[in-house]
């Protein structure tokens, strides 16, 4: 009996310290299975100044998406204007830690300099991570007292048609100038204006006939002025979607793909190398407002910040504020959707690259 109550007492001991163990162990499990990203804080870098459409669509987004990332991070937005995106993207590629804390966000503007190489444009987007993006498309419309009513109608005018643009170079700019040139249509570009809201207004006062802008300025600038009879809608790009086709824009159902407008025009598919140009452009606009991480950045990463767009995307009160700021939902591409649009775009022949140069 002495004998059992001593290995009794000494079996206690033993018992506690191993429920002390595994208490630790779990505890310790606990804590190592905390989600990277809990309590830490993401940084967006916006390539130009504060106020235009990739700054608004940044800072719009950076109000939801922590809420759905795994740990709820917080996400702050920081203005790195410079060489039209080229250092913000510059130090996304080169300097910052592939850790999943540091973003950017390109324009429609960064990729074409990117692929044209322009000064300072020296980073490399086949390396880097795409996480999401949001699709634009470009749309163009003409002065009421032109006297047309849809695309076909400006083979037919007399007078010279003089389209209002920024500057020579921007997706907007090249994109007319590419489909009307498909088209047949005899035309003059305006360079100088400071936005293409400043050319839309230059459109109302006469000083040009044609204008264009995006799917962001659609349903609070172009639409209305539409509604009021100002101004007649003629045609936009498109976009691509997941399974590489040109669809139309969401917030522009009614209007006509330059493909469909193609296809009414002539009775045939469209070709050629000016046409193959123009897919490029419709994947440049595809990839819109895009975000993207540096180089290495681990695919676990990766898959947190793609999976709480996802989520955030599917949130009513994400889209319910969408239609307050952007004018419409937003129809972001996740990872793989975007595939094609990128493919296309990096994929671009030299002879399509020296068109756009």
């Amino acid at each position: 009996m002495k004998e059992s109550a001593r290995k009794k007492r000494f079996m206690i001991p033993i018992y506690g310290m191993a429920m002390v163990v595994i208490a630790l162990t779990l505890f310790s499990s606990a804590v190592f299975a905390q989600p990277f990203y809990q309590g830490k804080t993401i940084r967006i870098m916006v390539p130009f100044g504060p106020g235009g459409g990739t700054d608004t669509y940044a800072r719009f987004v950076a109000r939801h998406w922590g809420k759905y990332i795994p740990g709820k991070p917080n996400i702050l937005v920081e203005s790195k204007p410079g060489g039209g995106g080229a250092l913000a993207f510059m130090f996304l590629y080169s300097q910052a830690e592939a850790d999943g804390l540091t973003l950017g966000i390109a324009s429609e503007g960064i990729p074409p300099r990117w692929l044209l190489r322009l000064p300072g444009h020296h980073y490399d987007l086949r390396r880097m991570h795409l996480i999401a993006a949001s699709p634009s498309s470009t749309v163009h419309f003409a002065r009421k007292d032109l006297g047309v009513s849809k695309l076909v109608d400006l083979r037919k005018v007399k007078g010279p048609i003089k389209m209002g643009d920024t500057q020579k170079g921007s997706t907007i700019a090249t994109a007319a100038q590419l489909i009307f040139d498909l088209l047949g249509v005899r035309y003059e570009q305006v360079y100088g204006y400071g936005s293409y809201g400043e050319a839309r207004l230059a459109l109302l006062r006469g000083e040009v006939n044609v204008s264009g802008g995006d799917a962001f300025d659609y349903p609070s600038a172009v639409a209305p002025l539409e509604k009021k009879g100002e101004l007649t809608v003629l045609f936009q790009s498109g976009l691509l979607d997941s399974q590489g086709n040109i669809v139309r824009h969401p917030s522009m159902t009614h209007i006509l793909t330059v493909e469909e407008a193609y296809r009414e025009i002539f009775g045939r598919e469209p070709s050629g190398k000016t046409w193959e140009a123009i897919k490029g452009m419709v994947a440049i606009n595809t990839l819109g407002k895009s975000f993207w991480t540096p180089p290495k950045t681990p695919e676990t990463r990766l898959r947190n910040l793609g999976s709480g767009y996802r989520s955030m995307l599917k949130s009513s009160e994400y889209q319910k504020d969408a239609l307050k700021i952007l004018r419409t939902e937003d129809q972001a591409l996740i990872g793989k959707e975007a595939e094609p649009a990128l493919k296309l775009f990096l994929g671009l022949p030299k002879e399509v690259i020296d068109l756009y140069r």
